[in-house]
């Protein structure tokens, strides 16, 4: 169906030079095809458009958000304001593809008419309204004709692509995004601080064991020792293991112990305390981590000096050898442990994580060998 009218407000003129074009052969299939597009919340006005069963050209534009559009500052509440002005932004640009398609592919003249499909009524309205403008132009109202269906599927090929080619960098940006985030997640884990302390009392063999990190955690244990190291290296071996597991890469122990310091730093240089098997387990734990290239730093803090994550650490392991006293006489007392908690929790808040290892050597602090 052709619409050989120019159209005026109120009016409906027949065309004379249009009634003229509309009887003569078709000698090219013009298709100009837009539509609103959302994606990530983000509208869009895509714009294909085809000659003679082939894609041509494609437009794709950014609208304006609706809240930059100035209609208030609730756009649910203008949601026809909007509707109208994205139509209009969307046959603007129909209106410019129009334009280029037919400067490069409208049949001379004298070849015979140039059929032309667009999707914007807008753009239908203006180009019937001033037929003299493109000599043997036809408008179309509908698709048919063998020519001018596959030019319309084409277009449409084409903009389906050009959609999902959108839907898709949006994909990407988003697993870009993502791994961005899990890349920051892990460098967060790559590096824990670990303050690690022992309690044993002087008449018994219980011996409690506590460690207290920059990630919050506040971790107890207890076990039979004749001295205070066995139970020492174990609050580190176990540090370790458990931190390792996680994907940590860089673990920086506190030890008060200077038994244990020597263990873990230079076990060549003090075999003998290598005869213990518990210690001697826990050095080969950390050994296997450090093979396995996680980077242990076993460093030594002077006691009750103040160092945040040891002083819990020593409250902690001081309630794990009570706890276990405790239960071994039917009782226990949770309450000490959740006051602990919670006072950890508030004090770790107000620490950064390079505060808590950031020490040069000195007279209450030495550092592992390989940072000294």
């Amino acid at each position: 169906m052709s619409a050989p009218y120019s159209h005026k407000p109120g009016t409906l003129t027949p065309n004379p030079a249009a009634i003229a074009a509309s009887a003569r052969p078709v000698a090219a299939s013009l298709v100009v095809y837009g539509a609103l597009v959302t994606v990530d919340s983000v509208r869009y006005a895509v714009v294909s458009t085809g000659c003679n069963g082939r894609a041509k050209d494609l437009f794709v534009r950014v609208l304006t958000p609706a809240k930059e559009r100035g209609f208030g500052d609730y756009p649910e509440d203008c949601r026809m304001q909007v509707a109208r002005a994205e139509a209009m932004d969307l046959a603007g640009v129909m209106a410019e593809a129009f334009h280029r398609l037919w400067s490069q592919h409208a049949a001379p003249a004298e070849d015979g008419t140039t059929a032309v499909y667009v999707s914007s009524p807008e753009v239908c309205q203006v180009l019937t309204a001033y037929p003299e403008e493109y000599p043997g132009m036809v408008v179309r109202t509908v698709v048919s004709g063998a020519a001018m269906q596959s030019t319309w599927q084409a277009c449409r090929t084409w903009h389906s692509a050009a959609v999902t080619s959108l839907q898709d960098e949006y994909e990407a940006k988003r697993a870009r995004e993502e791994e961005a985030k899990a890349a920051a997640e892990y460098a967060a884990l790559a590096h824990v601080v670990v303050g690690t302390d022992a309690s044993r009392n002087t008449y018994g063999s219980t011996a409690g064991w506590a460690a207290a990190s920059s990630t919050g955690d506040l971790f107890i244990g207890s076990l039979r020792a004749q001295s205070i190291a066995p139970a020492e290296a174990t609050a580190i071996a176990s540090a370790v293991q458990g931190y390792g597991h996680r994907g940590f890469r860089v673990i920086d122990v506190l030890t008060d112990s200077m038994t244990c310091y020597r263990l873990f730093n230079q076990p060549e240089e003090y075999p003998g305390l290598l005869h213990h098997v518990g210690m001697k387990k826990c050095a080969q734990i950390v050994q296997e981590w450090r093979d396995a290239g996680v980077v242990v730093n076993v460093h030594w803090v002077r006691g009750h000096h103040g160092h945040l994550l040891n002083e819990f650490a020593d409250r902690a392991a001081v309630y794990a050898r009570r706890d276990r006293e405790w239960r071994l006489h039917g009782g226990r007392n949770t309450a000490v442990w959740d006051r602990i908690r919670d006072e950890f929790t508030e004090a770790l808040a107000h620490a950064d994580i390079e505060d808590l290892i950031g020490m040069e050597s000195n007279e209450d602090f030495h550092a592992a060998p390989a940072l000294a």
